[in-house]
């Protein structure tokens, strides 16, 4: 989140110093999309509406520009948009059909949707046209455990995993992979990692119900399981 800070930094003063450079303001949208996802901070979830704003405004000055459609249409799904989404992803990429970021959005907009068929083939389109990106293998993993994939899911954390040792929900997605294919063991070693690695995210108290439950601990995971009710409600 302190990197993407500075990069709101960086594209509101390209900006402000040329109101009609429009891929200056699709860069501004995009980041607005996913900060709220990567900030421990609050008020985050408030720049979905603004993500939207600005992309329209760069779409505006340039209808043709791959990153203003790729920039609405992810703001559009931090808004809970998806239908909408995936129209704006697939406008992005009949402009630009080789662009990775375009593909592993709309296969995680997808996923929302319940498509996991077509969230998965837009999964690893984005890695084939972008095979060093953690986040685009960490996508498809995750919609790989929403399809009930879970080895495929294992294969794809270890991608992960060997591009960015330090990438830490990866961890997690791999605790529940190996929880449903009844490795205890080892789904508790990797909760455990993701714990170290990230024990600020938000994730982190379900994964001590996970990982009390795995070990039949049924009083300390109801125990979470309170807790973590309470930081939700």
């Amino acid at each position: 989140s302190e990197n993407l800070t500075r990069v709101v930094d960086y594209f509101q003063r390209a900006s402000g110093r040329d109101e009609k450079f429009a891929r200056a303001k699709a860069g501004l949208a995009r980041v607005y999309s996913i900060l709220p996802g990567y900030s421990q901070v609050g008020g985050t979830d408030s720049l979905g509406p603004s993500g939207e704003r600005i992309a329209r405004q760069a779409l505006a000055i340039d209808s043709t520009l791959v990153d203003g459609h790729v920039a609405l249409a992810n703001a559009l799904v931090a808004e809970a948009r998806p239908l909408e989404a995936v129209a704006e992803f697939r406008r992005a990429l009949i402009l630009d059909p080789r662009d990775a970021t375009a593909h592993q959005w709309l296969g995680d907009a997808l996923n929302l949707l319940g498509q996991q068929a077509d969230a998965i083939r837009e999964g690893r389109a984005a890695i084939d046209l972008d095979p060093l990106s953690a986040v685009a293998a960490n996508d498809l993993a995750y919609t790989l455990l929403c399809a009930g994939q879970f080895a495929e899911a294992l294969v794809e954390s270890h991608r992960v995993r060997e591009l960015d040792p330090g990438f830490a929900i990866i961890d997690y997605y791999a605790g529940e992979a190996l929880a449903f294919q009844r490795q205890t063991d080892s789904s508790v070693a990797a909760f455990e990692r993701f714990f170290r690695l990230d024990s600020l995210a938000p994730e982190a108290r379900s994964m001590h119900v996970w990982r009390f439950a795995l070990v039949g601990d049924w009083s300390a995971a109801e125990d979470e399981l309170r807790a973590l009710d309470r930081t939700i409600t």
